[in-house]
């Protein structure tokens, strides 16, 4: 690190940026935040790529200079310079975003394929498959009276007629209109896009 005369070294440094010196906390920022850029800078030569450097320069200096009571610099112990400590530390917290942010763009690049999938798929499939999807979750009698007036779009009589014929317990009338009000809303917010 490019420390000032008035520092013996890098472990004496460290040991006044531990007791709260404000001048050193300030050359301190300035140099570990160099450093992390220097190691953004190279690691973009060689292909890397950082959506947010800000983020990753601010996620690191805390992980250096603040998280768990400063532990990375506590654990320095002054047999090599500060910056050779501090760089495969730098360099592997780097490597841990660039692993982070592939597997975040490529759950969001899956996520929006599928979006733009569903948006150009035919609108009708897509609510049949909203329909069943809600009304695979009710009961067997629950089921089959959605699945006859929706679907199917028999009448109640008709509904009462075929339920007795597969020894259902379904009798009435209220009971069917009953069945088809519950959960009405949450449906409907789903089925809001197709204009529903």
């Amino acid at each position: 690190m490019n420390t000032a005369a008035k520092y013996k070294d890098d472990l004496h440094l460290v040991q006044l940026y531990l007791d709260k010196d404000v001048q050193v906390e300030r050359l301190f920022y300035k140099e570990v935040k160099r450093l992390i850029r220097n190691m953004i800078h190279a690691m973009a030569k060689r292909g890397s790529v950082f959506y947010d450097q800000e983020n990753v320069v601010s996620e690191i200096v805390f992980e250096i200079m603040l998280k768990d009571n400063s532990k990375i610099l506590r654990a320095y112990q002054g047999k090599s310079r500060l910056s050779t400590y501090l760089w495969p530390i730098i360099r592997f917290r780097l490597i841990d975003f660039i692993r982070r942010e592939h597997r975040y763009f490529a759950t969001f690049t899956r996520v929006q394929n599928k979006k733009a999938y569903q948006e150009n798929s035919n609108p009708s499939q897509q609510i049949a498959e909203i329909i069943h999807d809600h009304i695979r979750k009710e009961s067997p009698e629950n089921r089959f009276i959605k699945t006859a007036k929706w679907i199917e779009g028999m009448q109640y009589s008709e509904i009462i007629a075929k339920a007795e014929k597969l020894g259902l317990a379904i009798k009435e009338t209220h009971q069917i209109a009953y069945v088809l009000r519950c959960n009405r809303k949450t449906l409907e917010k789903k089925l809001k896009k197709f204009g529903y």
